[in-house]
C-alpha cells in the first residue's frame, strides 16, 4: 500500500509531547514495568497483520511510527469495545460468563497495545538520530 502521508513536521515532538493518556506509558517511568512484564522476551511472539507497515526498509521511521500510533489506536478501541457483550450478558442473565470473555479478549489486546508503547521510544529515537545526522 501507498505509505501515508505526514499531517505535521514534527510529528514524533508531537507524539511524545501531546500529553495523551495514550503516550504516557511511553516515558521512562514505565522501564520498570516493562522490564517487570518482560516485554523485551515476548514481544517478537506477538503475532503482526501486515509486517511491512512497520519495516524500517520500506517506510521511514516517521512513517512507522505513524502505523504504530494507528495499531495502537485500534487495539484500544477494541479493547474498549470487548466490554460491550457484558450488556448482552444482563439480557441473558449470563453475567460472569461474558464478563469472562471479555476480560480474556481484552487482555490479548493490551498485549499490542503494550507492545507498540514499548517499541515507539526507540524509533522516536532512531528518528531524532537521523534527522540531527541529516537535517533537511
Amino acid at each position: 500500500s501507498a505509505p501515508r502521508e505526514m499531517k505535521t513536521k514534527s510529528f514524533p515532538q508531537q507524539i511524545i509531547h501531546s500529553g495523551s493518556a495514550r503516550l504516557i506509558l511511553s516515558s521512562c517511568a514505565v522501564l520498570p514495568l516493562y522490564a517487570r512484564l518482560g516485554v523485551k522476551r515476548w514481544k517478537s511472539h506477538i503475532p503482526t497483520y501486515n509486517y511491512d507497515e512497520f519495516s524500517l526498509s520500506k517506510h521511514t521511521p516517521e512513517e512507522v511510527i505513524q502505523n504504530m500510533c494507528y495499531a495502537e489506536a485500534v487495539h484500544e478501541v477494541i479493547f474498549a469495545a470487548s466490554y460491550l457483550p457484558v450488556l448482552l450478558g444482563l439480557m441473558f442473565s449470563h453475567v460472569l460468563l461474558f464478563l469472562v470473555t471479555s476480560c480474556l479478549f481484552s487482555i490479548v489486546h493490551l498485549f499490542f497495545v503494550i507492545v507498540q508503547r514499548y517499541n515507539r521510544p526507540r524509533l522516536v529515537r532512531l528518528y531524532e538520530l537521523r534527522k540531527s545526522r541529516h537535517p533537511q
